[in-house]
Order: structure tokens, then sequence, then C-alpha cells
């Protein structure tokens, strides 16, 4: 089964927005990239910088 290009798109721009999120350390937009219920696990300290 083919995906849509909209989905693809938007598939697109939410691997983009979580990259960039956490590229950045804005955690409350990488948490708005995800499930309500879904666990961030880091193995490194990159999220150690937001307060």
């Amino acid at each position: 089964m083919e995906m849509q290009t909209d989905d693809k798109i938007a598939i697109q721009k939410l691997l983009y927005h979580a990259a960039y999120s956490l590229d950045v350390r804005d955690l409350e937009t990488l948490t708005s990239c995800f499930a309500e219920q879904a666990v961030i696990v880091c193995r490194q300290n990159l999220l150690d910088d937001i307060h």
C-alpha cells in the first residue's frame, strides 16, 4: 500500500520538529511531537541544560 503524499509530508514535518527541538533543547516542543503516554529515553545527558 502506497502512502499518500500528504501523509509523507506530515511525517517528515513531525520528524523535523522533533529533531530540531532536541537540537535546540526545547523539551516542550519535543514532547508535543509524541503521544501523551510516550516515554522519551535519552542515553546521553542532552536534556540536562533544560530548566
